[in-house]
């Protein structure tokens, strides 16, 4: 009942996207700790297989997913 209400209020709503698994891709993911986020975020920006990154806290600053 609480997914049906959210649904209605918009607050969920349906996505589309490729499931990597089932296309025979993987996915990879890379923690980094660094002084300077935005420097590794641009310079995997325009790398063909980089899918997102993430600044998060923790001892690894920074997370970066790829498929591969």
């Amino acid at each position: 009942m609480r997914i049906k209400k959210l649904k209605e209020k918009g607050f969920i709503e349906p996505i589309m996207g490729v499931n990597i698994n089932k296309v025979g891709l993987y996915m990879a993911q890379v923690r980094i700790t660094t002084t300077n986020t935005t420097k590794i975020l641009n310079t995997f920006r325009n790398c063909p297989f980089f899918l997102n990154g993430f600044i998060i806290s923790g001892k690894d600053n920074l997370c970066l997913l790829y498929y591969l």
